[in-house]
């Protein structure tokens, strides 16, 4: 491909670009793509230029409207034919006027999941029921507005007819683990030609060679500060339980998100003496001192904090909410522990073992440093994956 006009182009569609899980994987994909010969663009609405790596090969464009405007149609179909762009790839963003977007420029379209199937159906039940944290109004709506329609299955439904128009307009569908497909084409009921959509690409970790071993008596929670999904509340109240009987042991939450005042506000109410909020910072200098990883999220496609901590010897503890996760720790007390969602009790017991057990967390530190999600093989599932498409 020496020639510009034939340099296969290759473009992930994002909100904010780069931050977060998925947005790491679309850099380390696109490298690897442009590696490969391929030209690749990120399109977003909001380029975060300050976090964007300097070497970079990824080029990046912005739209100006909301996806769900048709303006933004016609803004990613001009995108799309001033930049050749072959292949459109939406990194955990429902796509929306497909069939227009298609018609006109007969770009090949792929969806990717980073989190479990039908995330939205969870989101929006937490979404609304932090809501109902709020004024008596907005407590009654969530009781006798949400809660029927949630208990009936309304949106539930919605979202699997939602996807099964996605699924009539794509190429492609990626998943993290085998499971999670299984998952859509049951509950979808989706014919053999829809369900060949469906491909498994997991996330991957770069180990990291030289991991700090000696650890500090450091707990460690790395994310966003949300309600509907990270839940960082619950964490609070079961270090409540283990505060007092870990001696010398500290929490520090590395992060940032609309719900810090909330958890500062709690970490008070719940008199917690050794929490510490450190903002949002690079967490390499947090796994390098922290023994034990904390994640109390209700719903996570993979966790890429679980990885990252296996592979700088740091021990994760999490809810068994999803394949993914349990992917990642399975078998519990081996590769990490595992416990029953959303039994805070008994994360808090488990939590207080792992502090108090210098040879159990030797034993699991040793364990998870094996762990490997290489990524030669992630890399060659996409490229593999945009080649099959360019080729039809």
């Amino acid at each position: 491909m020496n020639r510009e006009k034939d340099i296969r182009t290759i473009a992930f569609v994002h909100g904010e670009f780069p931050c977060g899980g998925a947005e790491r994987v679309t850099l380390d994909v696109g490298e690897a793509l442009c590696q490969k010969g391929f030209r690749v663009w990120v399109i977003c609405r909001k380029f975060r230029k300050d976090l964007m790596p300097k070497d970079s090969p990824i080029l990046v464009l912005t739209h100006r409207h909301k996806l769900k405007k048709k303006a933004c149609a016609k803004e990613l179909i001009d995108l799309i034919r001033e930049n050749g762009i072959e292949v459109l790839t939406y990194m955990c963003i429902d796509p929306l006027w497909l069939p227009l977007i298609k018609a006109k420029t007969g770009v090949k379209v792929v969806v990717a999941n980073h989190g479990v199937p039908f995330w939205n159906v969870i989101g929006k039940y937490f979404q609304k029921e932090a809501l109902s944290r709020g004024k008596l109004w907005q407590r009654l709506r969530w009781k006798y507005y949400y809660v029927p329609r949630f208990a009936n299955h309304t949106y539930e439904k919605k979202y699997q007819r939602g996807l099964q128009r996605i699924f009539a307009n794509i190429d492609a569908y990626t998943v993290l683990c085998d499971a999670y497909g299984e998952q859509i084409v049951n509950a979808l009921s989706l014919p053999e030609v829809e369900a060949r959509k469906i491909r498994v690409i997991p996330n991957f970790q770069e180990p990291n060679e030289t991991p700090v071993l000696e650890k500090e008596r450091v707990v460690l929670f790395v994310g966003r500060l949300t309600y509907a999904d990270k839940r960082v509340d619950r964490l609070l109240r079961i270090w409540s339980h283990v505060e007092a009987q870990g001696e010398g042991w500290r929490l520090l939450i590395v992060g940032d998100g609309e719900e810090l005042p909330r958890l500062q506000a709690l970490a008070r109410e719940l008199a917690l003496r050794h929490v510490s909020f450190e903002g949002r910072q690079h967490p390499q200098a947090y796994y390098d001192r922290a023994a034990i990883l904390c994640l109390t999220s209700t719903m996570e496609g993979w966790g890429l904090v679980l990885t990252e901590a296996q592979t700088n010897g740091v021990v994760p503890i999490a809810f068994n909410c999803s394949a993914g996760v349990e992917y990642i720790l399975a078998p519990s007390g081996m590769n990490g522990i595992l416990v029953e969602p959303f039994d805070e009790e008994a994360y808090a017991t488990q939590l207080l073992r792992l502090m108090q057990d210098e040879g159990l967390r030797s034993g699991m530190q040793h364990n998870v440093l094996q762990r490997q999600y290489p990524k030669s093989e992630v890399c060659r599932r996409y490229i593999e994956l945009y080649t099959e498409l360019l080729e039809t």
